[in-house]
């Protein structure tokens, strides 16, 4: 769901414990090599989505005005995690590729290739 939330509530809306962090949060916990804009992208159940979208205020956006992508999840998905909180560094860098720009694909494929490496070692 790409959505436009007030630049006020963003701080509050990633502190919610219902959300698993992933793109700029997860880019800076995994140290990918990448500045992304300050926006959030997170995994997020179905019932969870609809609530977080009623009170925070959310509204769909254009990718021109969007900072806020909830990843909606079926309820029986456990999503890899590195901590509570953060997605794991393979999904972090599936993300990362998945978004289609050059800078953040080359990230993406480098985080790849570091958990790759580290779990070969």
């Amino acid at each position: 769901m790409q959505m436009r939330a007030h630049p006020g509530v963003l701080e509050r809306l990633r502190d919610d414990q219902r959300l698993v962090l992933s793109g700029d949060d997860a880019a800076r916990y995994h140290r990918a090599d990448i500045v992304m804009p300050a926006s959030l992208d997170a995994y997020v159940t179905p019932k969870d989505a609809r609530v977080l979208v009623a009170e925070f205020a959310l509204v769909p956006s254009r990718s021109s005005d969007l900072n806020v992508v909830l990843r909606v999840v079926p309820f029986d998905v456990d999503i890899p995690r590195a901590d509570r909180r953060i997605v794991s560094e393979v999904l972090c860098a599936i993300d990362l590729i998945d978004s289609g720009d050059e800078r953040s694909v080359r990230a993406g494929r480098s985080l790849l290739e570091r958990a790759d490496r580290a779990a070969r070692a």
